[in-house]
């Protein structure tokens, strides 16, 4: 829950004094009211945190090793939050652990919500219960958990390809360079791409190409789907791949009319978009 308490900064010992100001009539009185510091503040209540993605007893299906979990919440604090910790516990075994630097990050907005991405070690069906704890600048803790059951599986897709024109020489990069460095989303943010980095930037047909690994056995058939920046899906229906494929190989063609038909806005500006694939063998 949030908890909008406020906290007390500190003591304020409100004094009264007079002031004797000579002037040419005679003498004029005048009292004021100033505040006396009693040090500085000082902070002992805890910060509100809570879990509201995933919930408590939720099953995150199909977690590819090696890619995180998401989570989200909302934290308060009157002082500002200095920083987010977790601790996992594997509920059947007992044992516990403290994600490394690189396993767990985050983001903290200013209205308080905030979003993590948390790897989990193991494969398989496995369940954690999950202790997310919010510090602020007083190192007080506060905390909130849930018990979550979550199914860690293989990588199938081995190699996956976006097939561009041969000119381009920029390697693709994820949404957060783009955020970041070009600023893409900014209202001028098209208008501002340097010549230089106009490569980093898709604007004609292009092919995406998977290699599916040999963990997955039989495979039967696959799809595509494609999704904003916002993640938001954008295709109605599910793209197959182009014919006369090998099923290890499926291959997807992507064109300019096919996002301006999916949404008008994609005419022009700056974009980003990702794809999700999904195959099924003949076994499930």
């Amino acid at each position: 829950m949030f908890d909008a308490r406020k906290k007390s900064s500190f003591a304020k010992l409100n004094a009264i004094c007079l002031a004797v100001l000579p002037a040419l009539a005679g003498f004029i009185f005048t009292a004021c009211n100033v505040p006396m510091g009693m040090g500085k503040p000082v902070d002992t209540t805890p910060p509100v945190i809570s879990i509201l993605s995933p919930r408590d007893n939720d099953f995150v299906r199909g977690v590819t090793q090696g890619e995180p979990i998401r989570l989200a919440g909302v934290t308060y604090d009157d002082f500002g939050i200095s920083h987010l910790t977790v601790r996992l516990i594997n509920v059947a075994t007992g044992e516990e652990f403290t994600p490394g630097i690189n396993d767990f990050s985050y983001t903290i907005e200013d209205d308080g919500v905030w979003k993590a991405a948390l790897h989990l070690p193991g494969e398989g069906v496995t369940e954690y219960r999950i202790r997310v704890i919010a510090v602020d600048f007083f190192k007080n803790e506060g905390a909130d958990e849930v018990t979550v059951r979550v199914d860690i599986v293989a990588p199938w897709i081995s190699k996956a390809v976006v097939i561009r024109h041969s000119i381009f020489e920029k390697e693709l990069k994820n949404l957060d360079f783009f955020e970041q460095e070009l600023n893409f989303r900014s209202d001028s943010g098209n208008t501002g791409i340097q010549f230089n980095d106009i490569d980093y930037f898709q604007n004609e047909a292009f092919n995406i190409k998977l290699e599916i690994g040999s963990s997955f056995d039989n495979v039967a058939a696959s799809r595509l789907d494609v999704y904003s920046e916002d993640h938001v899906k954008l295709n109605p229906e599910p793209l197959v791949p182009l014919p006369n494929q090998p099923m290890y190989n499926p291959e997807w063609r992507i064109t300019h009319d096919q996002m301006i038909e999916w949404d008008a806005r994609y005419e022009w500006g700056a974009h980003y978009i990702y794809f999700v694939a999904m195959a099924w063998n003949t076994t499930s």
